[in-house]
């Protein structure tokens, strides 16, 4: 009792006791507003320490992920449009000014009406940018899972579970490795409308170059991708034994365990192989020769080529075409070594113009044949001063 008549005071008498002045000293104050503090933060979570947190965690989440949705969709534009990624350096090294490559220059352009992505990238570490060539690697894989996933899931619908294996060897170059390039044709109903689609979905390192290799990775490649080798019905691959056999070839492992996988080989590669064997026809060579030696010798200097060009617009003229002069093709196109579509268009390129080379030719060595003409004496008066070199190849040309 006498403790407590010490914190409250005596009755009847003035003294207070150790109470009332508690109340002034500076700790029983500070709790006071720790108290206040507690209970305003219980009645209002927002001004929580760790809710705040939280937003803040929340906010910097909300950032980062548009600024990596831009950052994705720049890879998206760069895929569609088959562009490579990265220059000959893209990482910090790289002095400032010198080319990073496509990817980091979308970015960049991009930034300039995003106002969320620049402001990322003004503000983010230089380690978390989300541009590394290790992020652009689990980005690109990650998207190549979706389309993978997406043509697996059109294939596996009831409405049509089979599909045709189209597919090819190649070599890396730079892993000096066969890879084997699998692609995929299937029925596509969408909204009552059925079409016929295609789509890739797998490349893998072969551990062989026979068929049985190749067939062994063709079913572990559908089996990761969800899909029931048995429900293969077509196979389309190239003309050589070890994939169009139909004994020990891939076509003939297939069809031992799916009899009614039909194989159709590549009718573009049988047209090549055609027009391979007929090139070594000497006609034909010569052909190829006369071709590529015209292009050589006016591809070699800019005054043959336009000299060609003026003869093409003057006899254009005298035909009568008019405004089509303009359309017309003015140069030769070059022999490829490789693609023979590009083959066939320098031969119809050059029978385009086969009026046009010969005259042009003519007129080098003998000019003097032409004094009749007005028209190709007031060209050859313009004194283009042939050397004796370009005489020479122009007389060495067969054009006919």
């Amino acid at each position: 009792m006498t403790k407590f008549s010490n914190a409250l005071g005596s009755r009847g008498k003035d003294k207070l006791g150790h109470l009332p002045d508690h109340e002034t000293k500076t700790y029983h104050q500070n709790a006071v507003a720790d108290a206040e503090i507690c209970l305003s933060n219980s009645e209002n979570i927002q001004n929580r320490v760790d809710v705040q947190l939280m937003q803040q965690k929340k906010a910097l989440y909300e950032k980062n992920t548009s600024a990596l949705r831009s950052i994705i969709d720049c890879m998206i534009f760069l895929g569609k449009h088959a562009l490579a990624f990265r220059g000959h350096r893209d990482d910090s090294t790289v002095e400032e000014g010198h080319n990073q490559g496509n990817l980091k220059a979308l970015i960049q352009f991009r930034a300039k009406t995003d106002e969320k992505l620049r402001e990322f990238l003004n503000s983010c570490p230089k380690n978390a940018n989300y541009t590394s060539k290790t992020i652009q690697n689990e980005v690109l894989a990650i998207i190549g899972d979706k389309i993978r996933e997406s043509v697996t899931d059109q294939i596996n619908d009831e409405t049509c579970p089979y599909y045709t294996i189209i597919a090819d060897e190649l070599t890396d170059d730079v892993a000096n490795k066969s890879v084997l390039s699998l692609c995929l044709r299937y029925l596509k109903c969408q909204d009552g409308k059925y079409s016929i689609e295609e789509g890739l979905v797998k490349f893998s390192y072969l551990k062989g170059g026979n068929a049985a290799s190749i067939a062994e990775t063709i079913k572990q490649d559908l089996k990761d991708c969800g899909l029931n080798p048995l429900n293969i019905r077509g196979q389309a691959y190239d003309t050589t034994s070890a994939m169009s056999s139909g004994n020990n070839g891939l076509q003939g492992i297939i069809k031992r365990d799916v009899p009614n996988a039909l194989c159709t080989p590549c009718n573009s590669h049988r047209l090549n192989l055609v027009i391979a064997s007929a090139s070594k026809l000497q006609q034909i060579r010569n052909c190829i020769t006369v071709v590529n030696g015209c292009f050589l010798f006016l591809d070699a200097s800019h005054k043959r080529q336009e000299f060609l060009v003026r003869i093409i617009d003057l006899l254009a003229a005298r035909e009568g075409t008019g405004g089509k002069v303009k359309l017309m093709q003015h140069k030769l196109k070059g022999l490829s070594k490789t693609r023979w579509v590009e083959r066939f268009e320098a031969i119809d390129n050059f029978i385009d113009l086969s009026e046009s080379v010969p005259i042009a030719r003519y007129i080098m060595v003998n000019p003097h044949l032409y004094r009749d003409d007005e028209e190709i004496c007031a060209l050859i008066d313009e004194k283009w001063a042939w050397d004796a070199d370009t005489k020479t190849k122009a007389q060495g040309i067969k054009c006919r």
